[in-house]
C-alpha cells in the first residue's frame, strides 16, 4: 500500500433525509464514484439514512478495500443515520466506533446525528466525529433555534471534554462567523411584525480551530432573488494540523439531474441526490 504522509478525509452531507424504514430509496452510486475519485482515506457520509439499497452500497466500498461503519439509527423522524468509511492502510488502524457525544451534564440537550470512529495513524491516536445539525424544518423559529443551539453546546463539550486529537467534521447548519463568534441565538418572537432574537447563549470552543473551505458554499434558499449562502459544512479540529482544499462540486458533473439547475434548486431533485458540496481535507 502507498505510504502517505497525510490523512485525508472526504466529508459530505448526501441529502438522505426525509427517507424512512419501509420505503424504497436507493443511495446514488454516483456519489460514491465521486469520492472514490479523491482516494481518501476516510469518507463520512451524513444523512445516510439506510438506504434500499444498503447491502449494495457496503459492496461497493468492500471491493475499493473500504470497512464500513454506519449508526445504529435506521431512519427516524427527527435522526437519518451516518457512514463512515475507512481505507485499508498499513499506517491506518481502526480502533473503535462509537455514537453519542453527551456529558453527564448536558444529557438531556438534544444531540446532533453522530458517528464517531477512534484511529490510530502512525503513532497518533485521532478521534473522527461525523455530525448533522438537525435544523427542525417543522418547528416554530423559537424552538428551531433552541434545537440547534442545544446541539452545538453537545458538540463543544464533547471537543473539549478531553486532550485527546479530534476532528468534528460534517453539516453544521450554521455559518461559520456565527460557530466562531459563540453567540448562539436560542429563542425569538415577533417584535413590531419581525423575527427577532430575544435569547443567547455563548459557546466556548477553547483551543479549537475552524477549518472552513474557501470557494462556492452551499445555497440555502433564495431572498430577495439571491441565494443565501451557508458555509455550514466544515470541520472543527484539536491538537491537530490540518488543510482543507476548496468546496467540492464535482459530483454535480456526474448525474444529468444536476444540468441547467441553480445549486439553490438541487433539493428540488430528490432524496439521495447531494445538494451541498463535499469537504475534502487533510491531517498532518
Amino acid at each position: 500500500m502507498t505510504k502517505q504522509s497525510k490523512l485525508k478525509i472526504y466529508s459530505q452531507n448526501i441529502s438522505g433525509a426525509g427517507y424512512r424504514l419501509n420505503e424504497v430509496c436507493n443511495f446514488q452510486e454516483f456519489i460514491l464514484e465521486a469520492a472514490l475519485k479523491h482516494t481518501p482515506d476516510l469518507i463520512v457520509f451524513s444523512e445516510y439514512a439506510y438506504p434500499t439499497n444498503h447491502d449494495f452500497v457496503v459492496k461497493k466500498f468492500n471491493e475499493q478495500q473500504y470497512q464500513v461503519i454506519t449508526s445504529s439509527n435506521k431512519g427516524t423522524e427527527y435522526e437519518n443515520g451516518m457512514l463512515i468509511a475507512i481505507k485499508e492502510n498499513e499506517n491506518l488502524e481502526f480502533i473503535d466506533s462509537f455514537e453519542g457525544l453527551h456529558s453527564k451534564n448536558n444529557k438531556k440537550l438534544e444531540s446532533p446525528d453522530n458517528l464517531g470512529v477512534r484511529v490510530k495513524y502512525f503513532d497518533k491516536i485521532i478521534d473522527i466525529i461525523g455530525i448533522r445539525v438537525r435544523v427542525g424544518v417543522n418547528l416554530t423559529n423559537s424552538k428551531r433555534l433552541k434545537l440547534k443551539s442545544e446541539q452545538i453546546q453537545v458538540v463543544s463539550e464533547y471537543i473539549n471534554s478531553s486532550t485527546t486529537a479530534k476532528i468534528v467534521v460534517g453539516d453544521t447548519n450554521y455559518k461559520s462567523a456565527f460557530l466562531k463568534n459563540g453567540r448562539l441565538g436560542t429563542a425569538s418572537e415577533y417584535i413590531n411584525g419581525k423575527n427577532e432574537t430575544t435569547d443567547w447563549i455563548t459557546v466556548n470552543w477553547g483551543n479549537c480551530d475552524f477549518i472552513v473551505p474557501v470557494g462556492d458554499p452551499y445555497q440555502w434558499r433564495v431572498e430577495k432573488g439571491n441565494p443565501v449562502l451557508m458555509d455550514c459544512d466544515l470541520a472543527i479540529v484539536k491538537n491537530l494540523d490540518a488543510t482543507v482544499e476548496p468546496y467540492n462540486w464535482e459530483f454535480e458533473e456526474l448525474h444529468e439531474s444536476y444540468s441547467r439547475r441553480q445549486r439553490c434548486d438541487y433539493p428540488k431533485i430528490g432524496r439521495f441526490f447531494p445538494d451541498h458540496p463535499a469537504v475534502i481535507m487533510s491531517i498532518e
